[in-house]
């Protein structure tokens, strides 16, 4: 789980924890697609609403033979945006920014 706020930018709302949903690997393209969704706080989570957001992010390459792939993307959305490359406070629910979590806690899920 990542621990950081964002800004749910359909609606201006702040979320800040975010909960990996699902992971798709595309073997075909070397790439891994996760599924986050998006809270208000913890405590919005401990009572099992529901999610304020749900977005999507596609990350470049694919988890080593054996390793965990919610692991894989947890560390990998945190990573540093690379040069170049822009980031946002902003979450979109479809064209989210691959680094909109960049610098995020990953926290034990709840």
């Amino acid at each position: 789980m990542l621990k950081k706020t964002v800004v749910i930018a359909s609606c201006g709302a702040p979320a800040a924890l975010h909960k990996v949903a699902n992971v798709t690997l595309n073997y075909d393209s070397n790439s891994t697609i996760v599924s986050i969704a998006s809270y208000y706080d913890a405590a919005a989570l401990g009572k099992k609403l529901n999610p304020i957001s749900m977005s999507s992010i596609t990350i470049s390459g694919l988890p080593a033979k054996g390793q965990d792939s919610h692991a894989f993307v947890e560390a990998a959305l945190v990573e540093p945006a690379q040069e170049g490359q822009g980031t946002t406070d902003q979450l979109q629910a479809y064209t989210a920014n691959r680094y909109v979590f960049a610098g995020a806690e990953i926290v034990a899920d709840a």
